[in-house]
């Protein structure tokens, strides 16, 4: 979405460790970077996720990597655009194509 808006970005996997509310959380976890920015949208799924610990409820961040709140992020690897069907799921392309083909046609001109 972000390189429809001309937006260089790029997809990483790593560790993220969490720590709210006096418990720290260490996981495998997918961010975006633009830049010096982080975006960490994925955590609202985190109550969701049963071997999260209901301490750790971070709000959604697009900033300064060095001034996430109550994260921190070690990067494993980039996550490119030829990996993300196998990696995702089998139906991510046309599932991707669908939500791009949605937001050209209500993004203004």
């Amino acid at each position: 979405m972000l390189a429809e808006l001309g937006i260089t970005a790029r997809v990483v996997i790593g560790e993220a460790t969490y720590k709210m509310h006096g418990t720290k959380h260490v996981m495998l976890h997918a961010w975006v970077e633009v830049g010096e920015d982080l975006v960490d949208g994925n955590v609202d799924s985190f109550e969701e996720n049963v071997s999260i610990p209901n301490e750790i409820r971070p709000q959604p961040y697009w900033g300064p990597k060095r001034r996430a709140p109550n994260r921190t992020f070690k990067e494993t690897r980039e996550l490119t655009a030829d990996r993300e069907v196998a990696e995702i799921h089998d139906d991510f392309a046309s599932m991707r194509e669908s939500v791009l083909t949605r937001f050209r046609q209500k993004r203004p001109v």
